[in-house]
């Protein structure tokens, strides 16, 4: 081929460019095997998160008028920011094996035998879960500036109960609260913005025991 017969000649410029050409090439195809290869459940993790979410939407009440057509009871939207604990996942196990590496180094170090019980790895995969689970409400919460301490029996409960339900953070945020979380949300796994209708009532409490 000419390309060959012309590296085959002495010209070293052209030969230092066409090992330019192959050294890039080698390049891509490096990039692309440790993206297709090595980062494969990396991507695969992430696709799944951003596909699947169990969402539940409820249904809109209607609205209350009066005889001349004044609206007694209304709607309207209340942004909620919500967890949803099944997509940590990875940060769960990521954290458990930290601790319980920490744990048996601690162990070993006065007997060499020394193993968890099962009842022990369960009591510290529950530790290990709300720590993470904490520390991320705390540092969303606090950049919205309203910090939420998280409470272990009600966390604990959820991820126990309703764990592919989202769980409640913060209600009803004003719209510099949801800019701020807008703004967070990316580096915040887990965390998502749901919008809910709630019942809002004009004349305050007007007609309440009919209205409820």
């Amino acid at each position: 081929m000419l390309i060959f017969d012309q590296l085959r000649k002495n010209d070293r410029q052209l030969q230092v460019l066409a090992a330019c050409v192959l050294s890039g090439l080698g390049l891509l195809l490096l990039g692309l095997w440790y993206v297709q290869v090595l980062s494969v459940k990396r991507y695969q993790t992430s696709q799944i998160n951003q596909s699947f979410r169990t969402v539940r939407i409820p249904a809109i009440r209607g609205k209350i008028f009066d005889a001349n057509g004044v609206a007694l009871v209304e709607n309207r939207p209340s942004y909620n920011a919500n967890l949803y604990l099944d997509e940590l996942r990875p940060y769960f196990q990521s954290a458990y094996s930290n601790q319980l590496s920490g744990v048996m180094r601690q162990l070993t170090r006065t007997n060499s035998k020394a193993r968890l019980t099962r009842n022990q790895r369960i009591e510290l995969g529950k530790l290990t879960r709300y720590q993470v689970v904490s520390n991320l409400v705390w540092r969303v919460t606090s950049v919205l500036k309203q910090p939420q301490l998280l409470n272990e029996k009600q966390f604990l409960e959820h991820y126990d109960q309703r764990l592919f339900l989202p769980m409640p953070v913060l209600s009803d945020l004003d719209p510099q609260s949801m800019a701020l979380f807008a703004e967070q949300s990316a580096s915040s796994p887990g965390f998502d913005l749901e919008v809910q209708p709630v019942r809002s009532y004009p004349h305050h409490s007007s007609a309440a025991h009919i209205l409820g």
